[in-house]
């Protein structure tokens, strides 16, 4: 053992990105400077508001049907996060359960979440046949064909199941040997929460001031381009945290996940940063160009066709970006390297096979998304309707 640890530290050095070289910093100091802006924006506009004459800005609008005192609005802000609590702690429970559930069951739930999503297409094409018409029948045909395609392609490929199946249970395994992994998951959430109120502010400020579109477009953008940069870190680390376990057992380091989280916030961070730049700045061109679109002159058809190829690109980027994200954390590649290295596994090799993976994989995952969705949507609708009752004022608006 003791010959052989200094050689695993070694091979895990060269395997898993520990180069200490940091790469594409220049996206990294850009991304730092970004968020310098956001802040910026909101202290200056924000500034910039309250020091208006109160006749000059449009005034806030009333609440709908309030009839409570605005003594109560405490109260009722207490309630709502009462509720929000209780709801997070039934979805960590969920979540748990459903890792348990990953681990023995995996082939099964991959059935039931292809079956939901048979029986879902198969209702909405009944539901457009009922609504008769020209439109209403060919949609419902559509719809129809999309659901026997499907079933087609689950039977034709049955063959993939086995793999799958034994790729969830293996995560599950590893979410569950590793809980630092599902920390990680709610402290990058509570990341966002963090940036997202920060963001607010600055973009409510913004929007009571007149000819702010380069600040309204520079933080469309930053609030893409944040959380896909929270996403990518996350991506990086659980991918580093699985490399080691698969590659590096029985004699896997102690704490991989806050090794493989220190990589991705300091040598890794740049390269992660530039992909999640792509990313963002895809998604923003999707907004303004649908906001656009609605003043251009052109018809309806071209529209709705460039939206369309606009969308493809972006699903197809962000596919692509999870190999290269899972490429930079492994081997410590730059993003443009790890991209073309991408591009040519899936152009080349197993593309065809890793779309496969990915579909049968995703069944599973919506289900327990949807299901964990729905219980906590029913959990703070019943709450929320005993708490405030049906024709009260919203809670934020008392």
């Amino acid at each position: 053992a003791g010959t052989s640890s200094p050689m695993l530290r070694r091979l895990e050095y060269r395997r898993f990105g520990h180069t200490g070289v940091y790469r594409d910093v220049t996206f990294a100091l850009l991304f730092g400077l970004q968020l310098v802006c956001v802040l910026t924006i909101a202290v200056v506009n924000g500034g910039r508001v309250h020091a208006s004459p109160a006749g000059s800005l449009p005034p806030p609008p009333p609440p709908l049907g309030a009839l409570e005192p605005p003594a109560s609005a405490s109260r009722l802000s207490a309630e709502m996060l009462l509720i929000l609590a209780v709801a997070s702690g039934v979805a960590a429970l969920l979540s748990a359960l459903w890792l348990v559930m990953l681990q023995t069951g995996a082939r099964s739930l991959i059935w039931s979440g292809a079956a939901l999503a048979t029986a879902l297409a198969l209702a909405n094409a009944a539901w457009l046949f009922s609504l008769g018409g020209a439109a209403g029948t060919a949609l419902g045909l559509a719809s129809f064909c999309l659901c026997l395609g499907s079933v087609a392609y689950l039977l034709y490929h049955r063959s993939f199941l086995d793999f799958s199946a034994c790729l969830l249970s293996a995560v599950a395994h590893v979410l569950r040997a590793y809980p630092a992994t599902l920390a990680l998951a709610a402290a990058a959430a509570a990341a966002a929460m963090l940036y997202a109120v920060l963001w607010s502010a600055a973009l409510a400020a913004t929007a009571q001031l007149p000819r702010q579109a380069a600040a309204s477009s520079l933080l469309l953008l930053s609030f893409f381009w944040t959380l896909q940069t929270i996403k990518a870190v996350v991506h990086a680390t659980v991918a580093g945290t699985v490399a080691s376990w698969y590659f590096l057992s029985p004699h896997v380091p102690p704490s991989p996940t806050k090794r493989a989280l220190r990589r991705a916030v300091t040598t890794l961070f740049g390269s992660l940063c530039l992909g999640a730049l792509l990313a963002s700045s895809l998604q923003t061109t999707r907004v303004l160009s649908r906001v656009a679109s609605r003043h251009a002159p052109c018809g309806a058809g071209v529209r709705s066709g460039c939206l369309c190829v606009l969308g493809f690109v972006d699903v197809l980027l962000r596919f692509c970006n999870e190999y290269a994200y899972t490429q930079v954390a492994l081997y410590g590649k730059t993003f443009t390297r790890a991209s073309r290295d991408t591009w040519t596994l899936l152009v080349h090799h197993s593309g065809v096979e890793a779309l496969l993976q990915r579909d049968l994989v995703a069944s599973a995952l919506s289900l327990g998304c949807a299901a964990g969705g729905l219980a906590c949507a029913a959990l703070c609708g019943m709450w929320g309707r005993a708490a405030f009752g049906a024709g009260s004022a919203l809670w934020w608006q008392a």
